[in-house]
């Protein structure tokens, strides 16, 4: 625009209205309406023309101005950003020109007429330009002034030019002359002399034929105009080359324009758009373009909507119809045809596809009517095919529905006979208790389930039915439904419709009970309703939520109903579960309304009963085994297998037990002798083949049956033996066998009758043998007849068998040699037989003694000897016992009945008890080659003698005969051929007796007579002298301490200078010295005499005092000094674990010297079982004595000084100078008395007030007197420690009153007035003073209480490791015998932690304190928590998850916690824990409750004590333990190693931070769900009953309350979400600020785990939760306390996690602005804590905690029992390949394959040392030494060489899948790779022989030769070394250092 002139602009794009308004201001002002350079126009013109009525003058600063364009009538403006600002022109010569016409010209066109203001500069030119005046101008001509003007040169083709305007005088002018003309209305447009693209579009695209018509016509894009003074449009069905039939005139428009078409156009079709710039001389189609006259017909309609409505409706109707125009009309007509114009009603115009028929007023009569169409404005219609179908619902409408039953809660559909559809039909349904009110239908509250009828049948009902209980409706019906006219009309005809409900009690019986699993059984059910929805499914469990099986529907009603799919899991029972709603919810039925499913397995069956049979037979089967009982349980037979036909079925459905006997319907009949395949159903269709049940043998009966039967001969009356058949016949209990000379038809004349069974009463041993238990009566020829079918039926022949029965006779055996025989010897004998003699089974040969002939003999009583006889040649089976005459028997009927032969008799002879009648010696030694003569033995290659041993007892010859009978007792057998004696050793004393045969040996007789005893002895083998004098002959020689007979010399001796009898005597005794009692203190070193009867040292030995402990079962040897013969002393050993009770004897070396029973008791007692000085030192105890230093009663050598020892005189306060002071204190006062010590912490008390007292001798102490609240005299005492010291005993210091506050004496001057104003001043101050006094106290008396209680010793070792332990004797015996395992296993840090990974979680507190006991006493337990540290960031997954479950490394913390920062915690939260409870702790549950007064008040008070809890931490920070700070660093580096914070990680850590909101957030929406839910639920509860609604507010209200909480929640939720989604947004750049900002959170996140998951989370809130398991509370908090303290403590851990309080706890919500505000400080803290300070002390030179003995001792017997336990798990982890995802290397591998084997030799050895009760029992190798730093630096050792370098291998390493097979393959003991410890380097304790002199000469040791010994010394290298193996070196060559 141009400065100083009326603004005028083209405003294109807002809207064209007087409430549009158009402003110029300054740019960015549009705002500022009272600021605008020109004010508001508005925008009317439809040329988008404004011109501003005023001059605008602007400063000529002024460059640019805005357009502000209001949509409001000029209240608001808006900015305009059109391409920058308008720019400001200054040069008044830019507005010369201010109009042009014609606005529109064409191109070539020279003549326009020029407005300007008259006159103009005599030098004036103009120009056009379409683009700049300065270059591009055209048509230059003078210019006079105002009128028209012909330019030079026509314009060009097509745009739109400004005018240009110059002064300048040259001809022509110069181009910076010439300027652009700015006034809009001085524009002019040019169009194309020919274009075809000038009409872009027409509207409306179709008219009707010869209808008048306006025609919108829009230019194009490709030209500036549409019309001009010259152009013309024209339209045509043929082509634009003439002139078309139609034109009009087109007069300049720039946009559009509408032209009118009086006539229409004459005919139907597409005319073409032709355009003409000339007056119609010439013409151009418009391509883009068409304008289409249509005329009426038929077809012109394809679709109206909806096509049937009710006739009182007045709807409108959607058309479909292509011929859209302005003069299109649609109506309808009751008339066959749309002639009769007058007919047509509703009447609508239809000219653009949002157009539709609307019937008014409502047609009100039912029919068909037709759709009317017109395209000339409804002059005349045409029939358009179309109708629509009006109706009314009558009450008959509907006739009939189906289905009439549905369920409760379901939509089912249901079909409508004779319903009319249309889109306002619709069914509903009312209470058929209402139905006949009058207009029930109408009642909207009556209706329910309304549903819109798309279609009669399948009709989904609209809503559903919700009922609790059957109910009935009736149907109503309406085609007017959701109009003004709506009207329900009830239908008479249909039944009523029932809602069936689905209850717990609904079904009543299901049968059958039991079903075949995947089997679709028929099941009849009680109680069943069949809708379309009905469902019934079986469950698993007592509840129907879960998933169902056998669902089946019941949509119809029948009997029966057979499941859709059978239930699946076999040997369950399943419940019935019932629905009507289509399966959505289930009603579990009764227990009595379930099923047992059952399958066949191949083990249903485990066994059957018979297992063959004969064909046709119908056995009783029994059965054993899972047999249920369903409908169609059966047993069957196949051949071959279960897949074919199954023969034999048995119906099992009555079977209940094994008893019952069950049989087949139909027997299976084979041709010839059949095996079946047993098999099972239980659903008549699946048969499966029983595997534990053999098969079923069908046998059939056949003349070749039986091909042999052996032996063919049988002895008659003889049975009980066997016969062996062939053939293949198999004994069933069917069979039988008949034996008869007739014929074997005649079942019942067979002579023996068998059954052919292997059962109970057969007679069938085998499927070959036969039993014959019935003998036949007679010699002669037999047939075998054979049955499979019982015994009188079915019998036959069998024809390639025969028997024969034998008989016996005397002339069987006629002679019989060798006549004379030995008793038991088989003689061979040679035998006559008789010619005729046939051999049978039962033939027997015998020998009847005593004259007694055989026939006399019943059975084999009586008769040896007896032998089968076969042959001519035989030999005796038995031998002859009995010596005499014996006949010669033979019986055929297996030894039932003798005969006596004609073979005569045989004499027998033998040894008898008598044969030895003496021997040559009657004793003789053990171990020595003694002759001895045997006398009346019969001398012979056959007699043979040996002895027995009887031991010293009377033993009786029964005895010694079966000893005689006994090999394995007979000692030294000789054989007396030649002479009666024989060189016998013998080893064991005892009497020996002898023992005799004459038949070579076999058989011995015990002789009876006296003399033939031989009495041995060994004295030698007694090492004691109870024991030797118990044995005869023996006895004990005091000087050699040797067991020797009686035969042997005791050695001279100077006490016995010969061998005599006395000596002999009874062992020496032992008794306590009754001047001197048996007791002594204990520490040891009391001197104690013992009384013996004998004292003497041994040769090569030394007497010793064994002091016995039988608590713990140790043993511990003094040397014993001999006062004289009779009088011996020992100095007593130490008490093991202060135990006061011991047994002592006196031995000399290995062996007891004195008897069996001489044993002394003896007393220990305990000096500090009195606890002060008075009664330390009595007479009883005299080494007692009390330690000032310690302030204890102590032995001298336990006390640190000796010289505060006061053996039996005791500490005491003798006087005090002076003995009076004031009470306001500070007076210098001398105590003196005895035994007074120079120590810290000593105090004098004055009565209750303690103050320090400074030492000057050991009489005398100096102290400066306490001010104190009142004066008088108080007793004085010292105290300690907070003990008592010395005794208040007499001693007075009197306190009195300050003289100031006291009244001076009056004198006699005074006034009497100013005495009593002193006095009543004075007792004012008395008063002041006494409240002030109070104060104090009450001061001093609440410090007290926020004191934290003293940590006395006691107390600190119970928090710190427990109560102290009791041990069984074998737990202590078995801790002294534990080094081995100690130092191997348990001080083996990776052994220990492998212990660790496969220990228990309900056991890891127990290991993990027994753990850290251990090596806290080596003070290695932070070195071990440091690589448990290593190992578990090793084998995280995930840091989000380290630390936080409790591992091995958070249990081992739990305990070194409490050894290390049990001061810190009553340093740093022990005040603030007792001021929380001392001040009350309020309302704590208000914070939960919203409703509360008090919410707001509690929660700042917890919000205050949370903040003062968090600030005495920060305080104390530099109070925490160095340990910790070691700890929390190196957590932080191993994390950083582990999981690295680096921006290649970005994306993980962004995804992960995206799906924690996420799962919040997810969280917070469940949360919100559940609780609309719970709100929802309660909806059907509601009811109109004043009762129910008044119970049920309260609930509807509370869970309003719990939705809004959860929505409030969640909205925070998801504002935080889109924060940090925002955030993370910015993340996604790894260099934007956002990104390091998100790193370095991450990087605390790290922090907070490395602090926060030990420091607060296993340290901090553990006490604060709970302050008196580390006594830091006076009293046991109160439960409320306990509330608060909890509640502390989860602010305190979230605040440590970075995590705020979410919907779980929604009352702690309110704490999450203490986080938020604290998190920076919790990060300080975090970072501080992780960082260990370059000055601290080297983990190496820390103080290591004391360690109670006790406690070790436990601990090590808890870790052995533990490893012993789960030794098989701890060597298959150390086997494990894989190590928290990753493969090992190969070196650590066989590190620990080694390992492994060594744990597990470490452990058999220990057990063999446990079990032989071997070895030292000291627990001197656990290092106990005091606390403090080590002596020497600590180490880790470890075969396993797995350190933080390793780990951060492990790290790098891909995933490890394990192989099939070991890579590494058996990794020798020889292996160096990796440095492991080779198994031959492994030292173990030597098993070594007491005496080295007894091996064997090779040097080797047999088992026999070994003996446990004690382990070596707890400074050996060594542990375990196999005997005869040289001292092998250091068991770990080279430690592993961490």
């Amino acid at each position: 625009m141009v400065n100083a002139s009326k603004p005028g602009f083209e405003v294109l794009g807002p809207h064209i209205s007087s409430l549009t308004h158009v402003a110029i201001a300054l740019p960015g002002t549009c705002a500022d309406v009272a600021g605008h350079l020109a004010a508001g126009m508005p925008l009317t013109d439809p040329s988008s023309l404004v011109t501003f009525p005023n001059t605008l003058v602007l400063d000529a600063a002024v460059t640019e101005v805005a357009l502000c364009v209001s949509t409001d009538s000029g209240i608001t403006f808006t900015d305009q950003v059109i391409g920058g600002s308008i720019p400001v022109a200054n040069d008044p010569n830019a507005l010369v020109i201010e109009t042009v016409d014609p606005l529109v010209t064409v191109a070539g066109a020279t003549t326009v007429t020029i407005g300007t203001p008259s006159p103009v500069d005599p030098n004036a030119k103009i120009a056009f330009t379409s683009s700049s005046c300065l270059s591009d101008r055209i048509g230059s001509v003078a210019l006079g002034g105002p009128g028209v003007v012909t330019l030079s040169a026509g314009f060009p083709s097509g745009g739109v030019f400004t005018p240009c305007y110059s002064t300048d005088p040259a001809s022509p002018a110069p181009p910076a002359s010439w300027i652009g003309q700015i006034a809009v209305p001085a524009q002019i447009f040019v169009l194309p002399a020919a274009s075809a693209a000038v009409v872009g579009s027409v509207a409306p695209a179709a008219v009707g034929v010869g209808a008048p018509a306006s025609v919108v016509l829009t230019r194009s894009g490709s030209v500036v105009a549409i019309g001009c003074g010259t152009c013309r449009i024209g339209f045509t069905l043929t082509t634009c080359s003439s002139e078309p039939p139609v034109t009009v005139a087109m007069p300049a428009a720039l946009e559009q324009q509408t032209i009118v078409l009086p006539a229409g156009l004459p005919s139907a079709g597409a005319y073409k758009v032709c355009f003409s710039t000339n007056s119609g001389t010439s013409w151009t189609q418009q391509t883009a373009v068409t304008l289409t006259a249509v005329a009426a017909n038929a077809n012109a309609i394809t679709a109206v909507s909806p096509a049937i409505f009710a006739a009182t409706m007045t709807p409108t109707l959607t058309v479909s119809t292509p011929f859209l125009s302005p003069h299109t009309f649609l109506g309808v007509t009751a008339d066959p045809d749309c002639s009769t114009a007058g007919n047509v009603v509703s009447v609508s115009a239809f000219s653009t596809a949002s157009s539709k028929l609307t019937i008014a007023p409502a047609l009100g009569i039912d029919g068909t009517y037709q759709v009317c169409y017109s395209v000339d404005g409804g002059v005349s219609y045409t029939t358009s095919g179309e109708t629509v179908e009006v109706i009314s619902a009558l009450s008959s409408s509907i006739t009939s529905f189906t289905p009439t039953v549905i369920g409760s809660r379901t939509t089912p559909a249901i079909n409508f006979v004779n319903a009319i559809v249309s889109p306002k039909s619709a069914i509903a349904f009312i209470p058929a208790a209402v139905k006949d009110e009058a207009g029930a239908c109408n009642q909207a509250s009556y209706r329910t389930a309304v549903t819109a009828l798309s279609a009669a049948t399948n009709v989904a009902l609209g809503s559903a039915f919700d009922e609790v209980s059957p109910t009935t409706y009736a149907l109503c019906y309406t085609v007017t439904l959701g109009v003004a006219s709506e009207n329900w009309v009830l239908q008479t005809n249909p039944s009523l419709l029932t809602v069936t409900v689905a209850t717990p009690t609904s079904l009543t019986s299901i049968s059958p009970r039991i079903v075949a699993a995947d089997a679709l059984e028929v099941l009849t059910i009680g109680g069943l309703v069949a809708t379309p929805t009905t469902k019934f499914a079986f469950s698993y469990t007592t509840s129907c939520a879960t998933t169902l099986d056998g669902t089946t529907s019941y949509p119809t009603p029948s009997g029966t109903v057979v499941l859709a799919s059978g239930l699946t899991q076999s040997g369950k029972t399943a419940r019935l579960c019932y629905s009507v709603d289509d399966g959505v919810s289930w009603q579990a039925q009764g227990d009595d309304l379930s099923v047992a499913v059952v399958r066949a397995v191949p083990t249903s069956l485990t066994s059957m009963s018979p297992l063959r049979t004969g064909a046709g037979t119908m056995p009783a089967f029994s059965f054993a085994g899972t047999v249920p009982l369903s409908a169609n349980v059966k047993v069957g037979f196949g051949i071959g297998s279960c897949s074919g036909t199954i023969f034999g079925q048995i119906d099992m459905t009555t079977w209940s037990s094994p008893a019952s006997a069950m049989t087949w319907g139909v027997p299976p009949t084979p041709g010839s002798s059949t095996t079946y395949i047993v098999c099972f159903t239980v659903d008549s269709t699946t048969w499966v083949e029983q595997t534990s049940v053999g098969t079923l043998q069908v046998e059939v009966a056949a003349a070749n049956s039986f091909s042999s039967l052996v032996p063919p001969n049988l002895g008659v009356g003889a049975v009980g033996f066997t016969l062996t058949h062939a053939g293949g016949s198999l004994p069933t209990p069917t069979s039988y066998l008949g034996i008869t000379t007739g014929s074997c038809a005649a079942a019942g004349s067979f002579d023996v009758l068998l059954p052919f069974s292997l059962a109970a009463g057969g007679a069938a041993v085998s499927d070959t043998v036969l039993n014959m238990t019935r003998g036949i009566s007679a010699p002669g020829a037999y047939k075998l007849c054979y049955s499979v079918t019982g015994p009188s039926s079915g019998f036959v022949e069998q024809t390639l068998v025969s028997l024969t029965g034998v008989a016996a006779a005397a002339s069987d055996v006629t002679d019989i040699l060798p006549k004379l025989w030995l008793s038991h010897v088989l003689e061979p004998l040679t035998l006559t037989l008789d010619a005729g003699f046939v051999s049978t089974p039962t033939t027997w040969l015998g020998f009847s003694h005593n004259s007694s002939l055989c026939e006399a003999r019943s059975g084999r009583d009586g008769l040896t000897g007896l032998t089968h006889l076969a042959g001519a040649s035989e030999t005796l089976e038995a031998g002859v016992t009995d010596i005499g005459t014996h006949y010669v028997c033979i019986s055929v009927d297996d030894g039932q009945s003798w005969i006596t032969t004609a073979a005569g008799t045989v004499f027998v002879d033998g040894a008898s008890p008598t044969s030895i009648t003496g021997l040559s010696v009657g004793d003789v030694d053990a171990n020595v080659i003694s002759d001895v003569r045997f006398f009346g033995a019969r001398l012979s290659p056959l007699t043979h003698v040996s002895l027995v041993n009887l031991g010293f007892g009377a033993e009786a010859a029964d005895a010694a005969q079966m000893a005689c009978d006994d090999a394995s007792k007979r000692l030294e057998d000789r054989v007396l051929s030649i002479v009666p004696g024989a060189n016998i050793t013998l080893i064991d004393d005892g009497r020996h007796s002898v023992c005799y045969s004459e038949n070579g040996g076999l058989s011995y007789v015990a002789q009876t007579s006296p003399a033939a005893t031989l009495v041995v002895q060994e004295c030698s083998q007694y090492s004691s002298c109870g024991s030797c004098r118990t044995t005869p002959s023996c006895a004990w020689c005091l000087s050699t301490s040797t067991c020797v007979s009686e035969a042997e010399a005791c050695p001279v001796q100077a006490i016995c200078p010969t061998c005599t009898p006395a000596e002999f005597g009874a062992c020496p005794t032992l008794s306590e010295d009754p001047s001197v009692p048996a007791r002594g203190v204990y520490t040891g070193g009391s001197v104690v005499p013992f009384v013996t009867t004998l004292a003497l040292d041994p040769i090569d030995e030394k007497l010793e005092c064994e002091f016995f402990n039988p608590a713990t079962l140790r043993k511990t040897r003094v040397n014993a000094t001999i006062v004289s013969s009779t009088k011996v002393e020992c100095v007593a050993p130490p008490s093991e674990l202060k135990l006061t009770a011991a047994e002592v004897r006196l031995y000399a070396g290995a062996e007891l010297y004195t008897a069996t029973d001489a044993v002394v008791n003896f007393e220990y007692y305990i000096c500090e079982d009195v606890a002060v000085c008075d009664g330390c030192y009595t007479a009883e105890r005299p080494e007692c004595g009390y330690c000032m230093e310690t302030q204890t009663c102590s032995a001298s050598n336990l006390c640190p000084a000796p010289l505060d020892w006061g053996g039996s005189e005791c500490p005491t306060i003798s006087a005090v100078a002076p003995t009076d002071g004031l009470v306001t204190g500070g007076a210098t006062i001398t105590l003196t008395g005895t035994h007074f010590v120079d120590v810290k912490g000593m105090e004098v008390v004055f009565g209750s007030v303690s103050v320090n007292a400074s030492f000057v001798s050991t009489t005398e102490y100096t102290v400066v007197t306490p001010r104190i609240s009142s004066s008088g005299p108080v007793e004085l005492s010292l105290r300690r420690r907070g003990l008592e010291y010395v005794p208040a005993a007499g001693v007075i210091f009197n306190f009195l009153g300050d003289p100031a506050l006291f009244p001076k004496s009056p004198t006699s001057n005074a006034p009497m007035i100013i005495g009593s104003a002193v006095g009543a001043v004075a007792v004012v101050l008395c008063i002041l003073a006494a409240i002030l006094g109070l104060v104090y106290k009450r001061r001093k008396d609440r410090e007290a209480l926020l004191r934290p209680p003293v940590l006395t010793p006691e107390i600190r070792e119970r928090i710190m490791f427990g109560a102290p332990p009791t041990l069984s004797a074998d737990d202590r015996k078995m801790a002294g015998m534990l080094q081995s395992f100690v130092e191997t296993v348990v001080m083996d840090h990776e052994l220990i932690a492998t212990i660790g990974d496969v220990t228990q979680a309900t056991e890891m507190d127990k290991i993990t304190k027994a753990v850290n006991m251990v090596y806290e006493s080596r003070g290695l337990s932070l070195s071990m928590l440091l690589y448990m540290v290593s190992r578990e960031v090793s084998l995280a997954l995930s840091q989000s998850t380290l630390f936080r479950t409790n591992s091995f490394a958070t249990k081992l913390f739990k305990t070194f916690s409490k050894m290390k920062g049990l001061d810190y915690l009553h340093e740093s939260i022990g005040r603030q824990v007792n001021l929380l409870l001392l001040e009350g702790v309020g309302d704590v549950d208000a914070i939960k409750t919203k409703s509360s007064g008090n919410n707001a008040l509690e929660r700042f008070a917890l919000l205050e004590r949370c903040q003062r809890v968090f600030a005495a931490i920060q305080a104390t920070q530099d109070a925490v333990p160095i340990e910790f700070r070691h700890l929390f660093q190196h957590v932080r580096l191993r994390m950083q190693s582990k999981f690295p914070v680096s921006s290649e990680d970005l994306g993980l850590y962004i995804a992960d931070s995206l799906r924690d909101h996420l799962d919040d957030t997810s969280e917070a929406y469940i949360e919100g769900n559940n609780c609309f839910s719970d709100l929802a639920a309660l909806a059907p509860h509601i009811q109109s009953d004043m009762s129910v609604l008044g119970s049920i507010l309260g609930p509807v209200q509370e869970n309003l309350a719990n939705f809004e909480s959860t929505i409030t929640s969640l909205t925070s939720q998801l504002r935080k979400v889109n924060h940090v989604v925002d955030q993370l947004r910015g993340a996604l750049d790894p260099n934007s600020e956002e990104a390091k900002r998100f790193l370095e959170e991450h990087q605390r996140v790290q922090n907070s785990i490395a602090v926060g998951g030990f420091m607060f989370l296993r340290f901090l809130v553990p006490a604060l939760t709970a302050p008196e398991a580390f006594n830091m509370v006076h009293e046991l908090p109160t439960p409320e306390e306990r509330k608060l303290l909890v509640m502390i403590g989860k602010v305190l851990q979230n605040l440590s996690n970075g995590k705020e309080f979410g919907t779980k706890e929604k009352h702690m919500v309110q704490m999450n602005d203490f986080i938020l505000e604290n998190q920076t400080a919790v990060a300080r803290l975090f970072d501080t804590l992780s960082t260990v300070p370059a000055s601290s002390t080297p983990i190496a030179q820390l103080d290591r905690a004391p360690v109670p003995r006790r406690h070790l001792e436990s601990a090590v017997v808890t870790l052995f029992k533990h490893a012993r336990t789960n030794r098989d798990k701890i060597v298959a982890r150390l086997h494990d390949h894989s190590f928290g995802g990753k493969q090992l290397p190969a070196a650590i591998m066989s590190q620990r394959i080694q390992a492994a084997k060594v744990f597990e030799l470490v452990l058999d050895q220990t057990e063999q040392y446990l079990n032989a009760g071997a070895g030292s029992t000291s627990t001197d190798y656990l290092n106990t030494t005091e606390a403090g730093p080590s002596a020497a630096e600590p180490k880790l050792q470890s075969m396993i060489k797995l350190t933080d370098e390793v780990f951060d291998e492990l790290i790098q390493q891909d995933d490890y899948t394990a192989p099939e097979t070991d890579p590494l393959g058996d990794l020798g003991a020889d292996n160096d790779n990796g440095g492991g410890v080779a198994l031959a380097t492994l030292t173990l304790t030597p098993i070594v022989r007491d005496d080295s002199s007894s091996s064997s000469n090779d040097g080797s040791v047999s088992p026999a030769d070994v003996s446990l010994a004690p382990p070596p010394p707890s400074d050996s290298a060594a542990l375990l070394t196999p005997a005869g193996v040289k001292e092998p070196p250091p068991m770990i060559s080279d430690a592993v250092e961490l």
